[in-house]
């Protein structure tokens, strides 16, 4: 290949590399980790350092976002677009890299890999500091590299310490490439002689240099190890080399989706997942037992050792740190998968460069299946919403249109806050809740009630139960003090319940189009509510429905209501429990008025025209209904509605 196809060819790359990562970047919701990043890169820029050390990272990418923001904004295009310029360059610098550690063509093939590994435009579509700290210490690893080769080597050293400055300042497991390139450079430096060995003054003297920098930072830094690294369940070895194999290759789009972003389960399907994960992995093998670039003038770091060292040493940092502690996640070893993606690049050259028929077959089948499989998990990851990030935006924005005065919401996980105020719009106060562990039951009594009793309603948002309320405290106390009116479940595990602090009953009769049915002398519907005589098609009608009880209730009678043209043809129907299941019948008190809030959704393709609602009771257990048989009626028809097309609003 000759060095102006091999440009322009890198040239479609990082162009390529571009469109992927900026393709569908605003449609998933912020998930909870960038609102945090949202909110302190909002915050005075003296307070960063400050929340930051809170936190459970540096500082430096919020400080680069806080700039960012003023810049462009802080839509989720426009924030996380700050992921995909460092992401980009992340693959122009493995294309670097590789030209230092392995051949031209494996190079090439490692930066293709690159472009397209889901795993890498995952975190170049995340508003979170990874692939900035990524790209840096990247940066570094040239830089050292190219400190070694000899020419203006103190300008390299200089380079070294600043990026590795601003990697570390940016995500603490960054010095996880510190290690490496002191572990590799002491040992090549040692073993090549004394003449070589009087370079070691200069690269001890470059990493007193960055402790130096860093030295403001120490502190924080030691106190995450002895407080964010407490004793948990932990994660075991081959639960991280499961992890780290499969999302390095096939990202986390890949067999069945799970409910954390940043995570890989294991489901029914995974042992698909999971071969995939060994053919990328026995690339990778393949290109360490290839070897790296042949030594050009004695100058040139070998590929084999390097790429293998920078692979392998922070996975196993990353267990030793992990043993019976914190969790572990895949992103914590971004920072080694460059070497991965080096050496499936060295393997597919060593494999297509050979002039034998049968590992000439297997290199074709070797890129294609890397490709393909990459191709399918970008797939699911841009157009499956079962993939996408929590959607703390879906949850938000249904609050904000059904909320009202008198209403609170209340966060079981307090530290959603942030994500969740990014797109909430109502006007409800918004409560997050310490950890139920730190009080018991006793402790979310005393923090629910004083709330509950000063608001007529309530919508608890549950978000990572497994860590906020293990035992399911905040909704056992709400279920049996209060009425769920609403449930609703939301993508990546979040679960919204909406409370009626009080009965749903008054004792007066309503405003509103009185109807009078009589439901088998049990059951009486009072009245009628509608908010507007237009409907737009594909919208949701809003309405309330009030009952009065004629007689004691031993049975939980249920609600059907169906909208029908005037030919009597059903276009929709709504049936459900009285006030969403929260006040059953069996419940009524005799003469009281009950109010019923409901919603129902206007089909989209509906034509235009009048429309009724047919509205009655039935036993769930039979499917008979309330007073069918009787000389009075069992059921009516409330309106008419005209519902306009689609859009009219």
């Amino acid at each position: 290949m000759s060095n102006r196809i091999e440009r322009l060819f890198i040239l479609v790359l990082v162009l390529g590399s571009f469109w992927l990562r900026v393709f569908r970047l605003g449609l998933q919701s912020i998930w909870s980790d960038e609102g945090l990043s949202l909110f302190r890169a909002s915050q005075d820029l003296a307070e960063i350092p400050g929340l930051s050390a809170a936190g459970i990272h540096p500082p430096f990418y919020e400080l680069l976002l806080h700039f960012w923001e003023i810049l462009v904004g802080r839509t989720e295009f426009s924030a996380r677009f700050l992921s995909v310029f460092f992401g980009v360059l992340a693959v122009a610098t493995l294309y670097q890299l590789g030209r230092s550690t392995i051949s031209r063509w494996g190079a090439v093939l490692a930066a293709l890999v690159a472009s397209v590994a889901p795993f890498l435009v995952y975190y170049s579509q995340e508003t979170r500091m990874y692939a900035p700290a990524l790209f840096f210490s990247m940066v570094s690893v040239v830089a050292a590299i190219r400190w070694l080769r000899g020419p203006r080597s103190w300008i390299w050293l200089a380079c070294y310490v600043a990026a590795m400055s601003a990697a570390v300042y940016s995500h603490y497991y960054a010095w996880l490439i510190t290690a490496f390139l002191n572990i590799f450079i002491l040992l090549r430096l040692w073993t090549q002689g004394r003449a070589v060995r009087t370079r070691l003054t200069a690269w001890i003297l470059a990493q007193v240099a960055l402790g130096l920098i860093y030295l403001p930072w120490a502190g924080v830094l030691l106190n995450k190890y002895e407080t964010y690294l407490t004793p948990t369940a932990g994660s075991s070895l081959q639960s991280i080399l499961y992890q780290t194999a499969v999302s390095f290759g096939l990202g986390y789009s890949a067999g069945q989706a799970g409910a954390t972003p940043g995570q890989v389960d294991l489901f029914p399907d995974h042992w698909v997942v999971l071969s995939l994960a060994v053919a990328f992995a026995l690339i990778v093998f393949w290109g360490i037992q290839s070897g790296g670039r042949a030594q050009e003038k004695g100058t040139n770091p070998p590929g084999r050792f390097f790429l293998s060292l920078y692979l392998i040493l922070p996975v196993i940092i990353i267990v030793v740190l992990s043993w019976g502690k914190r969790d572990f996640a895949p992103r914590y070893l971004i920072f080694a998968s460059p070497a991965y993606y080096l050496l499936i690049g060295q393997g597919l050259s060593s494999l297509l460069g050979t002039r034998k028929v049968l590992l000439t077959v297997a290199g074709v089948a070797a890129l294609i299946m890397v490709l393909g499989a990459s191709a399918l998990s970008l797939r699911n990851y841009y157009y499956d919403p079962a993939y996408w990030r929590d959607d703390v935006r879906g949850v938000a924005e249904l609050i904000s249109s059904r909320s009202r005065d008198g209403d609170v919401v209340v966060l079981n996980a307090y530290y959603l806050d942030p994500t969740f105020k990014y797109y909430y719009r109502g006007n409800a106060p918004v409560v997050g809740l310490p950890s139920p562990q730190l009080g018991g039951r006793d402790g979310v009594r005393a923090n629910l009630e004083p709330i509950a009793r000063q608001h007529d309603r309530l919508w608890l948002v549950l978000w990572q139960n497994y860590y906020s309320d293990p035992d399911g405290l905040v909704q056992g106390m709400l279920d049996e003090t209060y009425f769920p009116f609403l449930k609703e479940r939301f993508r990546g595990g979040i679960n919204l319940i909406g409370y009626l602090t009080r009965p749903p009953v008054q004792t007066t009769l309503p405003s509103g189009q009185p109807v009078n049915l009589k439901l088998g002398g049990s059951v009486e519907l009072v009245a009628y509510q509608s908010p507007s005589e237009l409907l737009c098609a594909g919208s949701e009608m809003a309405y309330t429905l009030y009952w009065r009880a004629l007689r004691p209730l031993s049975t939980d009678y249920s609600v059907f209501v169906h909208l029908l043209d005037n030919d009597g043809k059903v276009w929709s129907n709504g049936d459900s429990q009285p006030t969403g299941g929260g006040y059953p019948t069996s419940y009524w008190p005799v003469g009281s008025v009950v109010t019923d809030e409901r919603r129902l959704k206007i089909p989209g393709d509906i034509p235009p025209g009048q429309y009724y609602l047919e509205v009655g009771m039935y036993d769930l257990t039979t499917m008979k209904r309330l007073g069918e048989g009787d000389p009075e009626p069992f059921q009516t028809n409330l309106g008419p509605w005209q519902v306009l097309p689609a859009g009219c609003g």
